[in-house]
């Protein structure tokens, strides 16, 4: 009584009783558009979207629950509005499996977008972004809200205009790769991504957590070779384990010991890769390190059908949170070429990583982020600390009756998949549908022959046949079905008692063959979910229970554990386990080992979100140094005025002399290009402004990126001056921006050391890059010198053809800049997996990371500045005749380049 009592007063169930009583206000408003035409609905909308303040939350909701009954013709129950408004907040909402999750977000997507924000759905996966678009479209379409769609096979022009509806659905993968892409354009104009407003997160347990610190990578084709794979794959695979290298599960680093360093270098030697006789430090020679630790790597680590598959002489990943395959992700590092050499696949050419943002940077970038999961349970820390959001758990509307059935436990794996097996032919027998969770493919293929061998039909659910996926779960719960699945496939889809075509209608009311085949699996007791082993966290576990008895409907579960289960093979220093493993188990046994089961889960739980927050602490270091440098390269490619990225003294600008010389021919070039445009119009068709615009945003491109059009947008000249504005305000940011990079390069080669003759001024500094200067003894005198001439010389070069210059010195930045960074990261990554072993996860050890590479951002800066102030002051004028070539060149994602330095002669003073 008194614990009832308590938690009838805590924080959470407040938080609650707030949300239903707010959620049947909710329903009472949108009764009030019951008898409202469409068109009343509709013109409610605009008006409510193009007010100058969001509108109230209720009336909002109100419109989107109208919305959704007559667009999709279902009636939002209150636990699905009261999710909805949990979403409006930071929070995730912990939604009950089968409580529909897509209305709820639909609403809340709806409320957003009705107050002026734009909206990215994000999912899992590419199918449930194509369902769940399809589901919402019509209802949102009531409102005037247009909904966009995105998934891997949508083309680049069709992106832009996607991701400009007021909401957007697509996976976390092609979100990912759109904002990775817009980094990497040399045009502005050619970005796909709106800019960001709120995330609304379908399963944000895998996303907010199991893919937290997972990188998504753009790589390109590497020029480099590296060392013969097939010698180092040989020489590794006579390593002996625990002799020569030793696996650590818990880090899942693979280490040589001394005797094995020893033993690899004379196999080396043999083949002929190292001098014979050579040192073991051989090993960790720049050009042979990492092959060699890549190759151990996966030799110890990486196992068949677990981790990567092998389908048509290919190595595809699978993603080890949902077992999903990921066709098109590669590992970094060497470690992708040296799988396919282990697996003996022809080997696809290697490839070096251009840029990578983590998933939590990506998603820090919405201003709002909110999100939904059937399993919130033991994350709460987590979310609260990497994310800044709370859990609100949402009641279910009908109460769950599933019966969860203690533990079976067993000594070894084959008696556990025998009486796994067994139980399954008599609920076979009785037609009931068993649902089977296989933690890997190598287990479930293993569950399906031994099932099959007994005369039973199987349907295997797994990384290998992705797109079935929703189609079989599905239709597992229909009688007699037998289905196979390894971890969360098919998450999303309700597993549907009776098969799919359970809740197609009957004529004239008559029962259907599928309402009978429901009605039979619900007498026979509902799904019947067995899991093959425990999993390293409640949550996942709760995930394979959760496809039983959804919506109020029977089911039960029982997981059947071995004590050679993986998870517990890597504890060996457990006395009770120990003895467990050697002798018969007895009930008693039984009863010690579930509760053991249990603790070690827990522990293994708290260990893996420690290193996952360990892990989040010291990628937001290096998150940092990927957030500058994102700002920094669409700065300069932009025009954007000078920011905190850009620290440091710059010298007078010339203001009133560069704002002429950008308006005089601002005007005229404008324009020309709206005579251009005029000209390019089918004959009697108007010149919309909206096109217009497009136009010019591409045509000024090369210099800039023009602000936002007006809106609205209502007659031709208002563009135009708009338009000529930000063409002057842009060319002004970036004339400021290359003498600050000039001057300041230019006086980074003086400041070292004194100059105190004509000598070693000609030897160093501004007299290399072709501006002679007379000796100075004082360094200040000197550096004053330094800015006064170079900045000289820039003037009277961007003086003679200002928008060619202006072009050349965007490009020059944006190319230094992106080759210097994809030298950096690798250093800076080698430097945060340190401080990830060393354990430097507490301040102290932030502190240091932050100043670490911080320092390297420096020095990159100024390698980077160093090289485009070369450029500006010594390539002769004429040569920008090329300008057009070199822009495509650099556009080019096959590698980079400085095309414009082919075949120049160096140090040659140029005016």
């Amino acid at each position: 009584m008194a614990k009832r009592l308590f938690k009838s007063l805590s924080p959470d169930a407040r938080v609650v009783r707030r949300l239903a009583s707010d959620a049947e206000r909710d329903r009472v408003a949108a009764d009030a558009w019951a008898t409202a035409s469409d068109e009343t609905l509709l013109g409610e909308a605009t008006r409510t979207r193009e007010a100058s303040t969001p509108a109230p939350l209720r009336h909002r909701m109100g419109l989107a629950i109208a919305a959704i009954r007559r667009g999709a013709a279902i009636d939002p129950h209150p636990e699905q509005i009261m999710a909805a408004r949990a979403l409006m907040t930071r929070c995730v909402a912990q939604v009950h499996t089968g409580e529909g999750k897509t209305i709820s977000g639909a609403l809340a997507a709806a409320c957003h977008a009705l107050g002026g924000q734009r909206v990215t759905m994000v999912t899992t996966n590419d199918y449930l972004a194509a369902r769940d678009a399809a589901i919402v479209q019509p209802a949102l379409a009531r409102l005037g809200l247009p909904v966009g769609h995105v998934e891997e096979r949508t083309p680049v022009e069709r992106r832009r205009i996607q991701h400009s509806a007021a909401v957007v659905y697509t996976s976390l993968a092609q979100l990912g790769f759109d904002f990775l892409r817009d980094q990497l354009v040399m045009w502005a104009a050619d970005r796909v991504l709106a800019p960001p407003g709120v995330a609304l997160i379908d399963e944000a347990d895998a996303i907010l957590v199991d893919e937290m610190s997972t990188p998504i990578n753009v790589a390109r084709t590497s020029k480099e070779a590296g060392p013969a794979l097939d010698v180092l794959r040989d020489a590794v695979e006579r390593l002996r384990p625990s002799r020569d290298f030793e696996f650590d599960r818990e880090t899942e680093q693979a280490l040589l010991t001394p005797e094995g360093e020893v033993r690899l270098v004379a196999l080396l030697a043999d083949a002929g890769v190292v001098p014979r006789g050579a040192d073991p430090a051989a090993l960790f020679a720049p050009a042979l390190a990492a092959s060699v630790f890549a190759a151990l790597h996966v030799h110890a680590a990486l196992r068949r059908d677990e981790h990567y598959l092998v389908q048509d002489g290919h190595i595809t990943l699978i993603d080890a949170a949902t077992g999903r395959p990921q066709p098109h992700r590669r590992l970094m590092h060497g470690l992708q070429a040296a799988l396919e050499w282990k697996e003996r696949v022809p080997a696809r050419p290697r490839t070096d990583r251009v840029t990578s943002v983590s998933t939590g940077a990506l998603l820090r970038r919405y201003p709002h982020v909110a999100g939904m999961t059937g399993t919130a349970a033991g994350i709460d820390e987590e979310l609260a600390g990497n994310h800044d959001l709370g859990v609100i758990r949402i009641p279910p509307h009908r109460p769950c009756v599933r019966r969860d059935i203690t533990d079976a436990i067993f000594r070894s794996d084959r008696a556990r998949r025998a009486a796994l097996c067994d139980e399954t032919v008599l609920l076979h027998e009785r037609g009931v549908p068993v649902l089977i969770g296989a933690p890997n493919e190598q287990a479930a293929a293993a569950v399906a022959a031994d099932l099959r061998a007994r005369q039973l039909t199987v349907s295997v659910l797994s990384a290998k046949a992705p797109a079935e996926e929703a189609r079989v779960i599905a239709d597992a719960g229909r009688p007699f079905a037998v289905t196979v699945a390894t971890p969360l496939a098919g998450r999303g889809v309700d597993v549907r008692l009776g098969g799919v075509a359970t809740h197609a209608p009957g004529p004239g009311g008559v029962r259907t063959e599928s309402e009978d085949a429901r009605a039979a699996v619900v007498a026979l007791g509902g799904l019947a979910v067995l899991g093959y082993g425990r999993r390293s966290a409640r949550r996942l576990d709760d995930q394979l229970r959760g496809r039983a008895a959804r919506q109020g409907e029977p089911g039960w579960s029982r997981f059947y554990v071995s004590l050679d289960d993986p998870e517990l093979q890597a504890v060996d220093d457990h006395d009770e386990l120990r003895a467990l493993r050697r002798g018969a188990l007895r009930p008693d046994d039984e009863r010690a080992a579930r509760d053991l089961v249990d603790i070690l889960q827990e522990r293994a739980t708290r260990r893996a979100a420690g290193h996952r927050m360990a892990r989040a602490a010291l990628d937001g270091v290096l998150d940092e140094l990927r957030a500058a440098f994102f700002r920094l390269r669409f700065a300069a490619l932009a025009g954007h005025p000078l920011g905190g990225d850009e620290e440091g003294p710059c010298p007078d600008a010339g203001d009133g002399d560069a704002r002429d010389a950008w308006q005089s021919g601002a005007s005229q070039l404008v324009q020309d290009l709206v005579r251009d445009a005029r000209s390019r119009r089918p004959p009697g068709s108007p010149l919309h402004p909206w096109s217009l615009a497009r136009h010019l945003e591409r045509a000024f491109g090369v210099y800039v990126a023009l602000p936002p059009a007006p809106v609205p947008v209502t007659f031709e000249p208002e563009l135009v001056r708009a338009l000529q504005c930000g063409v002057v305000d842009g060319l002004d940011a970036q004339w400021r921006r290359a003498l600050r990079v000039t001057v300041r390069a230019s006086l980074r080669s003086v400041e070292p050391r004194r100059v105190d003759d004509a000598a070693a001024t000609a030897e160093r500094g501004p007299a290399a890059l072709g501006i002679p200067l007379a000796a100075l003894s004082d360094p200040a005198e000197m550096r004053t010198a330094v800015s006064r001439r170079v900045s000289a010389r820039l003037r009277r070069r961007f003086g003679s053809s200002p928008r060619r210059w202006v072009r050349f010195f965007r490009l020059s930045y944006v190319t230094h800049l992106d080759a210097q960074w994809v030298a950096a990261q690798n250093e800076m990554e080698v430097h945060r997996d340190d401080a990830a072993l060393a354990g430097a996860s507490d301040a102290r050890g932030l502190h240091q990371l932050r100043v670490t590479l911080h320092g390297l951002w420096g020095e990159l800066l100024a390698r980077v500045e160093d090289e485009v102030a070369r450029d500006l002051l010594t390539i002769p004028a004429g040569r920008l005749d090329a300008l057009e070539d070199w822009e495509l060149a650099a556009g080019d994602a096959r590698g980079p380049g400085t095309p414009w330095r082919v075949a120049r002669a160096p140090n040659v003073p140029t005016s």
